[in-house]
């Protein structure tokens, strides 16, 4: 093995010993701390052993990132993504679906099963906003070519201008609609954003009148002897 080593030398260890994988760390001198490059190797700039580049036999990776984050217990490192886990049984959870961080890594694909899983439906009500009313806006767009610097090696090949949007308002409870209002002209998102300010005025003055909740003798005893809730489903305890 050639010294000082260079890092193309794991890809041919790799090649000659298809059962292992190395995977690589640079240590950030300024921050001393980890950064995954590829973890069971690190790789070192200084020239503390008279060389610029030199290897480091990790023997437990989950105390070189113990600092990662604030859990301060036994993290388990994932070697296909180098993401680390509380606890080994989330990292075996994590190690189905890994994508990994090489070009060509497996990831796991799952179809649904018919009959079984193959719909979907809202479960966390505790979790459901109240919504008395929902705005639904569309834009359209002229596409111009351009072509700038966009950040890095990233380029912008084409920009969107908003020429035109049509909204409306539905009310939720009573199914009442306002609009569909259009526009067609200069400044559409301007001009969107100036009428959806107005449409809020308008909401909140409807909000703000209070209504006696309509409830029924009939309401009362469907509700008195319902033994689950009529949204989940689930039984009453």
């Amino acid at each position: 093995m050639p010294t000082p080593i260079c890092s193309r030398i794991f890809d041919k260890i790799e090649e000659m010993n298809p059962d292992i994988s190395i995977s690589v760390w640079e240590w950030k001198e300024e921050t001393a701390t980890p950064k995954p490059v590829i973890a069971n190797i690190t790789k070192s700039e200084d020239d503390k052993y008279g060389q610029k580049n030199h290897f480091l036999w990790i023997k437990n990776s989950s105390r070189l990132i113990y600092g990662d984050s604030a859990h301060k217990e036994k993290k388990h490192l994932c070697d296909g993504c180098t993401q680390s886990w509380p606890s080994e049984k989330a990292l075996e959870h994590h190690i189905e679906w890994c994508p990994g961080i090489h070009e060509n890594a497996p990831q796991r694909v799952t179809m649904s099963v018919k009959g079984v899983n193959d719909f979907e439906e809202f479960k966390n009500y505790g979790r459901m906003i109240n919504a008395p009313c929902v705005i639904i806006a569309d834009f359209e767009a002229d596409n111009k070519k351009c072509d700038e610097a966009y950040g890095g090696s990233m380029r912008k090949l084409a920009e969107q201008k908003a020429n035109s949007f049509c909204y409306l308002v539905h009310w939720i409870d009573t199914g009442d609609v306002w609009g569909p209002f259009l526009y067609r002209g200069e400044n559409a998102t301007q001009e969107f954003v100036r009428r959806i300010d107005q449409e809020l005025v308008k909401i909140n003055e409807v909000l703000v009148i209070k209504h006696e909740r309509i409830e029924t003798k009939e309401d009362k005893k469907r509700f008195a002897d319902a033994i689950s809730c009529w949204i989940c489903k689930a039984l009453k305890k």
